[in-house]
């Protein structure tokens, strides 16, 4: 008999250059958090918002001068020696090797499946999780029930039902921060994929997020699957 643990992570999802044409990457991300010190962290960036006047969502196509050490700051915090309860994950796919027939030429479709091959690399057994995405009008309704009903056949099947998926649920990122963070990471990780130029606010921003992960100054790298503080998985569409 399988003992269930009190291990209970939020999980808050962003994507970056899912529409935008000129970009060859997109970027799907997920901050895991534990559960149980969110309020804390939410109280820890509000806190530095107010220092740094930080008045605006947190979102990464707004960073600038203005907003650089602030936003410093706050990878500071997330990424401060000795905190083990906050993860970054997040896919990267090259849009040019998607094959869209395959998806029924249904572009929404595609975006759930990697949403779900993310989620499905870092959940793990004896685990609970509360799932939080960025909320976006789909043409399908049911796109996130149907989201969680895989991830449930996959943890019945492949994780011996150990583990659970309490909630799912799509929210507006203006309420709530921690999918703001999401953005924030996903963003720095696409700027460097799409080879964006160097010496702006949002690659001073990209580098230090970099080096403070311990990758010299650039976030376009392949973790290996044992990184567990930023991961960041190049998805290779014609293998899956």
């Amino acid at each position: 008999m399988v003992t269930m643990s009190n291990d209970i992570t939020n999980i808050y999802i962003d994507e970056s250059r899912i529409d935008n044409p000129n970009n060859s990457f997109m970027v799907i991300g997920a901050l895991f958090l534990k559960r149980d010190l969110a309020p804390k962290l939410k109280d820890e960036i509000k806190a530095i918002k107010l220092q740094y006047s930080l008045m605006s969502e947190i979102k990464w196509n707004q960073t600038d001068s203005q907003k650089l050490q602030g936003y410093k700051s706050l990878i500071d915090k997330l990424f401060e020696d000795g905190q083990d309860n906050i993860n970054f994950h997040c896919l990267v796919v090259d849009k040019r090797t998607i094959n869209y027939e395959y998806f029924k030429e249904d572009k929404e479709l595609a975006f759930f499946r990697f949403i779900y091959h993310l989620l499905r690399k870092r959940i793990k057994p004896v685990n609970d999780y509360y799932v939080f995405l960025d909320f976006k009008p789909t043409r399908v309704k049911e796109r996130v029930a149907r989201l969680k009903i895989h991830l449930d056949q996959f943890i019945y099947f492949d994780l011996a039902n150990t583990a659970k998926i309490k909630k799912m649920q799509a929210y507006d990122s203006k309420d709530n921060v921690f999918i703001q963070v999401a953005d924030l990471l996903a963003g720095a990780v696409g700027y460097h994929y799409n080879d964006y130029p160097s010496n702006t606010a949002k690659d001073e921003l990209a580098r230090y997020i970099a080096n403070k992960i311990g990758r010299g100054d650039t976030l376009k790298f392949e973790s290996y699957q044992s990184d567990t503080k930023f991961n960041i998985f190049n998805f290779k569409v014609n293998r899956d």
